[in-house]
């Protein structure tokens, strides 16, 4: 994919903040709905967001600067969420991944309650 200079996205980004069309609107509604549901599925990992969301995109920084490529199999083995590893997009993303934003709510939502689920089957275990 070519590559799309920062301040072309910078640009569309204030635009689409900026823009009073109903269209627009319940677009940016969407991302914000969105996005509070991958920050929330992100502390279900004990990840917080590295940065306040850059629309449409939301990157979170792994703890101890783990492999973002095996971070992200992990999270597609384990749970069945899909994210950019940091490392596609150059070398300096090695430690973060990137989520979109573009998915409805629910799909992180539904992605939390997964990892939620997950973690307390494996505590359930432990005690027996």
């Amino acid at each position: 994919p070519p590559f799309v200079p920062q301040a072309f996205v910078d640009l569309a980004t204030a635009g689409l903040q900026q823009s009073p069309g109903k269209s627009i609107q319940q677009v940016r509604q969407q991302l914000a709905a969105s996005s509070a549901a991958a920050q929330e599925m992100l502390t279900a990992l004990g990840i917080q967001p590295s940065a306040p969301a850059s629309v449409p995109f939301l990157w979170a920084r792994l703890p101890h600067r783990r492999n973002s490529v095996a971070f992200a199999r992990m999270l597609l083995k384990r749970y069945r969420i899909l994210v950019a590893p940091g490392t596609g997009f150059g070398e300096m993303g090695q430690g973060y991944i990137r989520l979109s934003l573009t998915p409805p709510r629910e799909r992180y939502v539904e992605a939390a309650d997964r990892i939620r689920n997950r973690h307390l089957m494996q505590k359930r275990r432990g005690k027996q």
